[in-house]
């Protein structure tokens, strides 16, 4: 029997991370074949109570003291045989999946751990923004250094890489001088729980008034452009607009930034920061929703606007890197640099109730090209290529 292990580092506070490893374990459960078997790593312990029961599930420890030599051991220069020796002989993890008799190993979260261990990989390389982004602070010098000795790994050591769309692809060949024939795009799909959801009363449980909102969620980092967001919502209230604006996501370096323009607009009476919610509530934000704003910087693509598609919920977008095309005629797009451009079409989509109807109908023929089935195929073949 063949054996192919998966390793899981992210937990559900990673955002789209996990998302992206929710779809994977859907797309690996959907595999009807009985002379394979699929283990999986997992750091965080919860993940035994999301994984199917018919998957085995090896838990293995992140932060202990044999695991951060071998953190630092990955920044000299070794000769790759000695490198993986030592990592043999040091790190628990590595020695579990070296042992597990996997044909391969797959990395789901960009982990560079494909230079690690002693069998072949696959691993998903999301974005480089680091290297197209750099105004943005979470992409400051430290970990740019970071992010661009993680990468090189990967595209050195790894048998397989996996991009969203391709612009990632472009962004992996010019970056690394990695082969196009080793790269495979994939574009991202909607979680599944999605499907399964049902409605709450998301306004008595997160005590926000019972009245039209735009929806955006996403963490609080800065290259997720929620001041352009709060500037674009000030212009749209000054014309009169009886809307509020409703934020969801964990804390990030920009929280205290985008509080303050809240305050600086007087606007703490239509804005609501909500933080993190279960994931399972997200879906009646985006059905209640009159809209949702995805006003982010970065790309190359992101899950949310089909997310969006997907239910129903009228879509403004970015168009940054491949977000025009990810969305196509499923969302009005605009200039994340640009409030005015936002805020015109929020205003376009809030008035334009006939318009909304057919961008709702372009976005679930969009979505078809992102749903859970065509997911699942497409990664199917790379996983058997």
């Amino acid at each position: 029997m063949k054996k192919i292990g998966i390793y899981l580092s992210v937990g559900p506070h990673a955002g789209g991370s996990y998302q992206y490893c929710l779809s994977v374990i859907e797309a690996i459960n959907e595999i009807k074949n009985r002379k394979i078997k699929f283990v999986f790593f997992i750091l965080d312990s919860k993940w035994k109570k999301i994984l199917p029961n018919k998957f085995e599930a090896i838990k293995v420890e992140k932060n202990t003291f044999s695991e951060r030599i071998v953190g630092l051991i990955r920044k000299i220069n070794l000769p790759i045989g000695l490198h993986k020796l030592i990592c043999k002989l040091l790190s628990k993890k590595i020695r579990l999946m070296n042992n597990s008799n996997c044909s391969y190993i797959i990395f789901p979260s960009q982990e560079d751990e494909c230079g690690n261990i002693q069998l072949n990989s696959i691993t998903i390389i999301h974005d480089l923004m680091h290297r197209y982004e750099g105004r943005f602070e979470e992409y400051n010098d430290l970990e740019y250094k970071k992010r661009e000795l993680c990468f090189k790994r990967i595209c050195k050591y790894s048998n397989k890489i996996i991009v969203d769309s391709p612009i990632g692809k472009k962004h992996v060949m010019e970056s690394y001088n990695c082969k196009s024939n080793k790269i495979s795009v994939l574009p991202f799909t909607t979680p599944k729980y999605l499907e399964n959801s049902k409605f709450i009363d998301i306004y008595k449980k997160y005590k926000i008034p019972k009245k039209k909102f735009i929806f955006y969620p996403a963490q609080f980092w800065e290259h997720k452009n929620h001041i352009n967001l709060i500037k674009a919502f000030n212009i749209i209230k000054k014309k009169g607009i009886n809307i509020n604006l409703v934020l969801v996501g964990k804390e990030k370096n920009n929280l205290v930034k985008v509080k303050k323009k809240i305050e600086d607009y007087n606007l703490k009476k239509n804005i609501f920061i909500l933080g993190y919610i279960d994931q399972e509530d997200i879906f009646t934000f985006y059905k209640k929703a009159s809209m949702m704003c995805f006003a982010s910087a970065a790309g190359p693509t992101n899950i949310p606007p089909i997310e969006a598609m997907s239910l129903g919920c009228p879509l403004v977008c970015s168009n940054a890197y491949g977000m025009k095309k990810q969305v196509g005629k499923g969302g009005l797009i605009f200039n994340p640099d640009s409030p005015s451009d936002m805020a015109n079409k929020i205003y376009q989509c809030f008035k334009n109730k006939k318009s909304n109807k057919i961008l709702i109908k372009n976005g679930f023929k969009q979505y078809s090209k992102f749903n859970n089935k065509n997911f699942n195929i497409r990664l199917k073949k790379i996983i058997f290529a």
